[in-house]
């Protein structure tokens, strides 16, 4: 709410998609705490990718032989299989598959990952013109705010459900 007041109204998106990945996560843990071993594995692999990447494009720029094995001992880690969990996943074990399908892939269109769609929001369309944004907008803000307090709505009773339990 703060930055849409700011007029950061793609800020606001992107935090709110996090928001509900955080949600689903949690939500998950508690619906099957086996799910902890599955977070915990794809951290594992998302890290040795960064490590593998790493290794391949800065060995030219100053990594010590040190910095070199921690890479290496990281990007093994997140070798080979083992059960892992993405958000969808997380969403399903959580029952809140219509607000990953409704709301998170919703603002990853609209803000999180480059698209036509996220574009939008970087210009200001006139009849005869075009122009772009550089600055704090008040573009798509009551979109934003209703998104916003429908998240948080959905976010109360999805842990005040499984809290009572």
């Amino acid at each position: 709410i703060i930055l849409c007041e700011k007029g950061l109204v793609v800020d606001a998106q992107t935090l709110t998609r996090a928001a509900l990945e955080a949600l689903f996560h949690g939500v998950a843990l508690i619906n099957d705490p086996t799910v902890f071993a599955k977070i915990a594995r794809k951290g594992d692999e998302e890290e040795g990718k960064q490590a593998y990447g790493m290794l391949q494009t800065l060995k030219d720029y100053g990594l010590t032989e040190q910095n070199i094995k921690d890479l290496e001992e990281i990007a093994s880690r997140g070798e080979g299989k083992g059960l892992k969990l993405n958000v969808f996943d997380a969403a399903r074990i959580a029952n809140l598959l219509p607000l990953y399908h409704a709301f998170y892939r919703g603002l990853s269109n609209i803000a999180s990952h480059a698209t036509v769609r996220s574009m939008d929001s970087s210009f200001a369309v006139s009849d005869d013109s075009w122009s772009l944004v550089t600055g704090p907008t008040e573009q798509h803000l009551e979109l934003t705010l209703r998104l916003v307090r429908t998240c948080l709505d959905l976010s109360c009773k999805a842990l005040d459900d499984n809290f009572k339990r």
